[in-house]
Formats: C-alpha cells, structure tokens, sequence
C-alpha cells in the first residue's frame, strides 16, 4: 500500500513539473516529458519537434454507421462520400485522425486550440505498426475524431472486419 502510494505521489510531481515548464515556455522539457510518455506506450519512433512523424497513442477502428459517426455516416469530415461497395472490397484505405493532429484553417477558426496539426485532409499517411502488420501501408486523411481525443486515429474499416486497438502506430506524410 505505501509503494503505490509513494508511486502515485511521484507521478502527481512529475505532472505537475511538466506543466510548470510548459506555462513558463521551456519547451525542451515539455519535449522530454512526451518522449518517455510516448515510450511507455509502447511507441517504436523518435520524434522531433520539427518532425513530420507522429506516434500515435490510441488507434482505433471504426464503421461507416449511425452509432459511431454522425447521422450521415456515409459523408466523412472533408466531405468525401463513403463508396460502401469499394469500402467492403477493401478498396478505400481512409482514416480520421484526432482533431490535434488535422490542420484546417477554417475548422480552427470554428473551433479555437484545434486543426492546427501536421496532417491535411487528403494527405496520404504511411501507418506502421510491429503489432498491427495489417494496417501497415499508405491511408488517406479523409474524417476527424471526437474532439475529446488527442494523439489518435480511427481505421474506417467495413462491418465485417475485426476491430483493433493499439499503441504501437506511427504515422508520417508519404
């Protein structure tokens, strides 16, 4: 009980060290803190600053339907229309990205703090994963997640296929 204590104390330091850092503009600490964060969850790139290289903290997969998108499932976030034929065929290899990692003028004058990523709709991304070897290849930006997630992608996958969720992705401009 008191080593989980005394774990949890350090970490609450650790957190709170960082924000402190961040607020004062150190930003070389602020960088160090997300290598080992990006470490513990299992993310396999060194990323820079400057670099067109994202680790991706959460992937996820999602369908074309009602329940996981909006109430026209088949309209994606830049306004691409969902071919379900070629989605099942596995023809369309799209993903959404986290709303921190888009970058879109006029969505982030819609919405202050956000679209201000690296990645563009229609920019075609190199996934790899040494878990997920399915996933690996190109995939177009083509939707955009909730705004409650960060650091994420969602896989539009068909109905028939199985879901996955991983850590283990990165993600750059091809």
């Amino acid at each position: 009980m008191k080593k989980t204590n005394i774990i949890i104390g350090l970490l609450l330091i650790s957190n709170l060290a960082t924000i402190i850092y961040v607020l004062k503009g150190n930003r070389s600490f602020a960088y160090f803190a997300q290598y080992a964060e990006d470490r513990e969850y299992n993310c396999f790139c060194d990323v820079g600053p400057n670099s067109d290289t994202v680790c991706i903290k959460r992937a996820t997969a999602y369908n074309a339907v009602v329940e996981q998108c909006d109430a026209d499932p088949f309209i994606t976030a830049d306004g691409s229309r969902i071919d379900k034929d070629k989605l099942e065929a596995g023809e369309l290899r799209w993903i959404a990205l986290s709303q921190d990692l888009v970058n879109d003028s006029y969505k982030a004058r819609l919405h202050p703090g956000l679209f201000k990523g690296k990645f563009k709709f229609g920019d075609t991304l190199r996934v790899e994963s040494k878990v997920h070897t399915s996933m690996n290849g190109l995939w177009v930006v083509r939707d955009v997640m909730n705004r409650r997630y960060r650091q994420s992608m969602d896989f539009l996958i068909p109905l028939r296929a199985k879901a996955i969720l991983g850590r283990d992705f990165k993600v750059y401009k091809n």
